[in-house]
């Protein structure tokens, strides 16, 4: 074995065999909170040639305007809402106020057909879909096909029957407790599956999926064509022996 090689093993070794990183938020809004706290000033999202930035406070801001608007459509804590955009500005926004909600934002493949991307709206229980106007005929297609009640598009004008995010946010309730909403869900040990096999009597336990860690620098780039998002991480995952019989 090389030396290049033996650097590599000795480094999954002891990467391996490290302690549990310890997460000092316990979800991914309050380390969203935090991070508009103290970097305020400082460029949070910028695309490729910087024809468009937002710094942390004015991300926060409008997550905190946003929010409401998609309360207000029916997003809730364990709802679902699809993405279909480029990587552009928009999509951490709204992927941001519907977490800070409890709700579960995903993303589609810009290159599936409608009839593919029914299945996986109706299959998410998805009420809400946000899209841009070049992929809106096709979102727009597949989210009749699977009874979406709402659709909203980012940029330009919205047609009759899509919801633009000024429409969304004109929508919001004035008196919505935003702070409430994202502090009110905490992370709980909760039972899940896993892709190795457990051994008899035992239960994979691992905390909230809320908890993330970040491995990037407190500044994303919104480049290219799919959006850079944080890597997540389950903290405190362990193997526990259940009571036999």
């Amino acid at each position: 074995m090389d030396s290049a090689s033996d650097t590599a093993t000795t480094q999954q070794q002891r990467y391996a065999s490290a302690p549990p990183i310890e997460i000092p938020f316990a979800t991914v809004a309050e380390a969203f909170q935090a991070a508009a706290a103290r970097y305020g000033d400082r460029v949070s999202l910028r695309t490729r040639h910087d024809e468009d930035h937002l710094t942390w406070s004015e991300y926060a801001e409008r997550v905190r305007a946003l929010a409401p608007g998609l309360a207000a459509l029916g997003v809730e804590h364990g709802s679902t809402v699809a993405l279909m955009l480029t990587n552009r500005t928009e999509f951490h926004l709204v992927d941001a106020a519907a977490l800070h909600l409890g709700a579960v934002p995903w993303s589609i493949y810009n290159t599936y057909p409608p009839e593919q991307i029914a299945h996986l709206l109706r299959d998410a229980g998805t009420r809400v879909a946000v899209t841009e106007q070049a992929l809106l005929p096709v979102l727009r297609d597949a989210a009749q096909r699977a009874g979406v009640e709402h659709v909203v598009v980012v940029d330009g004008e919205a047609p009759d029957g899509v919801l633009s995010l000024d429409d969304v946010v004109g929508q919001g309730d004035a008196s919505f407790d935003f702070d409430g909403a994202w502090r009110r869900w905490a992370p709980r040990t909760w039972p899940r599956s896993s892709t190795r096999q457990a051994r008899p009597g035992r239960r994979r336990a691992c905390s909230s999926p809320t908890a993330t860690s970040s491995r990037r620098s407190p500044t994303t780039r919104t480049s290219g064509t799919s959006p850079t998002r944080s890597r997540t991480s389950s903290p405190g995952c362990r193997w526990r022996t259940s009571p036999s019989g």
